[in-house]
């Protein structure tokens, strides 16, 4: 779990990442021409890069413009030739996860919601959730999914929050917990205007994905919610 995972094949990049509470799967249709020489016939590469190596490598990129990049792969290690730059790193020696036995795929019950509004009311969440505790930050956020609303609550010795979103629901009701921060994370990844959350139980992992698909790009993301005392 200490790294990403990638695969790269003819046209198409995939790129899995995951924690001990959340994954990450984003596969996307992209430009990519093999010069490699020898007895390479066909472009198909699997590695894992380290988890330092990759926000270094993402900074770079987001400083860069739409050039094309390089990409050398050995057994050990991996560079990256930005043109005026060059980025080495080692890659993770081994065997990722299976993820695809990881992410639950038959959730019952399903929640439609705008992603922008659902971001806000985190975010104002955040304001009551930063709790320190015993050296160790509670960030916990609720969900209460009841008929055609979704219901926001936070509390603390800060204050509360409370918000409410219209939303489409298909399934039971459900009363469920989360790490705020985390939560926002996929929220905030995901693409699209309306996000479809997947869920099944209040102790069951979620599925967020966009709810207009993107022909060129497939993202999903997943979250374990958190037990909550009472």
């Amino acid at each position: 779990l200490n790294g990403c995972y990638f695969e790269v094949e003819e046209g198409k990049m995939l790129a899995v990442a995951c924690d001990s509470f959340r994954l990450a799967k984003c596969e996307k249709l992209v430009d990519i021409e093999n010069t490699g020489t020898g007895t390479v016939r066909h472009l198909a590469y699997a590695f894992i890069i380290p988890n330092k190596s990759i926000g270094e490598l993402q900074r770079i990129l987001q400083d860069g413009d739409d050039k094309k990049v390089k990409v050398f792969v050995t057994h050990r290690n991996i560079i990256f030739n930005l043109g005026d730059m060059i980025f080495f790193t080692r890659v993770v020696d081994g065997y990722y996860i299976d993820y695809e036995k990881v992410i639950v795929k038959n959730h019952k019950i399903f929640v439609d919601v705008d992603r922008e509004e659902l971001l806000s009311a985190l975010e104002r969440a955040c304001l009551i959730t930063e709790e320190r505790i015993v050296g160790m930050v509670r960030a916990n956020v609720k969900l209460d999914i009841s008929g055609g609303l979704l219901k926001i609550l936070a509390n603390s010795s800060a204050g509360s929050t409370y918000d409410e979103i219209e939303v489409a629901h298909e399934g039971e009701d459900l009363f469920i917990a989360f790490n705020n921060k985390y939560l926002i994370d996929c929220v905030r990844a995901c693409g699209g205007d309306s996000i479809k959350i997947s869920l099944s139980s209040a102790h069951a992992s979620i599925n967020v994905v966009p709810v207009e698909k993107d022909e060129s790009i497939n993202e999903e993301y997943m979250l374990l919610p958190v037990r909550l005392n009472n």
